[in-house]
Formats: structure tokens, sequence, C-alpha cells
């Protein structure tokens, strides 16, 4: 998987827990680490979010 696709899995509510999106993202900790942090930041700068895939992958983000 691409960084744009495991982003693109993580963002969104899909009923399942994005396993292949979760191990690949382990896989390209170093590629995918800065998108993780910059959610984690605009969600703290924010306080919270209207965007739902933003608040999906901050979820994400917390647990990688």
């Amino acid at each position: 998987m691409t960084v744009d696709e495991i982003l693109n899995e993580l963002s969104q509510r899909k009923g399942y827990f994005p396993k292949a999106a979760v191990e690949a993202a382990i896989e390209q900790k170093e590629a995918i680490t800065p998108y993780l942090l910059n959610s984690l930041e605009k969600m703290a700068a924010n306080g919270r979010t209207d965007d739902d895939s933003n608040a999906m992958l901050s979820i994400f983000a917390l647990f990688l």
C-alpha cells in the first residue's frame, strides 16, 4: 500500500478494523509518521474537529 492509500483507509469509517492499512503503516513508519503527527496537531489546535476523516485518522495516529 502507498502512504496515500493507507491514509485514505485510516480516514474513513467503514465498519471494520482496517488491519491491512494498520500493518502497512507500521511497516512504513518513517513515511507515515509526519502525516499522523499532522493529524494530531490539527486536532490539538482546534480542540475538536468538524472533519470526520481527520477525527478517524487522529484515533489511528494515537494507536500507532
